[in-house]
């Protein structure tokens, strides 16, 4: 036999991925992945031989000899290989597996990936942000996927799985804007209705200039805040909008205008409107949808999660502030005592769902690739094949 020996291409070991592990830049150790239908193929035309165990080999090209090679085998069609960082040794071996894979355009691919890699995960903003982090890898891919094997095994289907799986990629990337810091939470309701006051508690120091003047805020500002309940605790833009009314002001009309136009890209709406001005506190949510009504925002509100919020609750006599419901459509809060803050975080967790994402695993951009081509399989023999590829390899984060 000729070394290295020509690869199968019957196999059709294109089918097979490659991509670099290991940051882009000089260093001891560059490790590359080789995964999917037909690797091994590849890697017995790399090697001489599939290892079955971490093997160190000296990896030829048409040139000579490109470097020693560590092979770790992680499964029957999935590989690491460890080799020396420097750049021209990765680029010689990527070439390599690509002239192997019968696709030179994967060393374009894959080395442009390398210098400019996607974030696969998302910079997380909090401490809650590192936990789900690390719960990653044992609530992971590869447990969802057995979890689906089992249900097929049990006499499922597979349109079941692709719902399954499209509601985790839907999931998921909910989870990945939560832990970006990317949620973003609007204060909207009539002037002087204590929006900036309730804003700056909220930050903890001055985001809007606040005075009893109606109109004030001209302009919609948006700062970050932490949002907390428990062990919970997520980062959100927060936009504090100009209050809503009839003005000739020019200026005072286009800062309004600009707040309506923040609305469709929202995820939660907190209608503030100040209590004192309601004559049943128990009514705030109904008088809070009239008030949204009469400036035409019900098409807002129905797009995006709402809270109606009763502002300056302070200056109500104690018999009459409502008890707060941790699960009720209103909540009553006070910029200077900061009585219901506590209340208004937990609902705005709640309307996001964030208990209910907790249940599932947080996925990088590759993984969910795969649960795409899942999604698309058209067959179920094709669904059962992917599975198996993230089944048996631990797809897990760490």
């Amino acid at each position: 036999m000729s070394w290295p020996p020509k690869a199968d291409h019957t196999a059709n070991p294109s089918n097979a991925s490659l991509r670099i592990l290991t940051p882009h830049g000089m260093a001891a150790i560059a490790v590359m992945e080789l995964s999917g239908p037909g690797a091994d193929h590849v890697m017995a035309a790399l090697a001489g031989t599939i290892p079955q165990m971490v093997t160190l080999r000296s990896i030829k090209a048409d040139e000579g000899v490109i470097d020693e090679v560590l092979i770790v085998p992680r499964g029957s069609d999935h590989f690491e290989l460890h080799c020396h960082g420097g750049l021209l040794v990765v680029e010689k071996l990527v070439r390599r597996l690509a002239h192997l894979m019968n696709d030179e355009a994967i060393t374009g691919r894959v080395l442009e990936d390398w210098r400019h890699p996607r974030r696969h995960l998302p910079e997380v903003e909090t401490l809650w942000g590192v936990q789900m982090l690390a719960r990653a890898h044992a609530h992971g891919l590869a447990k969802w996927a057995r979890e689906q094997q089992r249900m097929l095994d049990a006499g499922g289907g597979c349109v079941e799985v692709k719902r399954q799986a499209q509601w985790l990629c839907t999931a998921s990337a909910g989870l990945h804007r939560v832990m970006d810091g990317q949620t973003r939470i609007a204060l909207i309701g009539p002037p002087n209705a204590g929006k900036s006051s309730l804003a700056n508690f909220w930050l903890g120091h001055p985001m809007s200039v606040t005075s009893d003047v109606p109109g004030t805020t001209r302009d919609w500002v948006e700062q970050t805040v932490r949002v907390i309940s428990g062990d919970l605790e997520i980062a959100a833009r927060l936009t504090d909008t100009a209050g809503l009314r009839q003005t000739t002001d020019q200026l005072e009309r286009l800062a309004m205008e600009g707040g309506i136009g923040t609305l469709a890209e929202m995820h939660v709406i907190l209608l503030v409107m100040d209590i004192t001005q309601i004559s049943d506190p128990q009514h705030l949510q109904a008088e809070a949808w009239q008030w949204a009504i009469h400036h035409g925002l019900e098409d807002k509100l129905a797009a995006v999660p709402w809270i109606a919020v009763g502002t300056k609750c302070d200056l109500l006599a104690p018999s009459t502030v409502p008890v707060q419901s941790p699960r009720g459509p209103a909540v009553w809060a006070s910029a200077q005592s900061g009585l219901g803050m506590a209340a208004l975080q937990t609902q705005v967790l709640r309307v996001l769902a964030i208990p209910q994402m907790l249940c599932h695993p947080v996925i990088d951009t590759t993984q969910s690739e795969r649960l795409n081509h899942l999604i698309l399989g058209t067959s179920d023999a094709e669904v059962r094949a992917i599975l198996d590829e993230i089944s048996s390899a631990d797809m897990g984060i760490f």
